[in-house]
């Protein structure tokens, strides 16, 4: 008699220390982070926004640098750069009465080269 043994079910091992992500708690986490994962991509919808955005990736500018280089009113860059820094995108470093701006948040220097709109200086 030939034994027919019912095959093993092949389970997936799981590294100690971690967790088995199920698609039910995959969805779970997806809809929790979904609504701040929106928020912070809207922050690249403005035409302006993103121009300041990649000309502090480039390099530390003060609000005249920034609008010789876009000819963007004053108070509008003012306005964005309010709004970034509210966001943790972009710090200000003032020196006497001016101050001077730079993105300091990878991710969105990530972003933009993934975009093609700042070069991968890392390969």
């Amino acid at each position: 008699m030939v034994d027919r043994a019912m095959p093993r079910s092949r389970k997936r091992t799981v590294p100690p220390g971690t967790t088995r992500l199920t698609r039910t708690r995959a969805l779970r986490l997806a809809q929790e982070g979904a609504p701040d994962a929106s928020d912070w991509l809207m922050l690249f919808t403005r035409g302006e926004r993103l121009t300041l955005i990649v000309l502090l990736a480039e390099q530390e500018r003060n609000v005249a640098d920034l609008q010789k280089a876009t000819g963007f009113r004053q108070s509008t860059i003012s306005q964005h750069l309010g709004v970034l820094r509210q966001h943790g995108i972009v710090t200000r470093r003032r020196a006497g009465r001016n101050a001077f701006y730079l993105l300091t948040d990878e991710r969105v220097r990530k972003l933009l080269m993934s975009l093609g709109l700042y070069p991968d200086r890392t390969g």
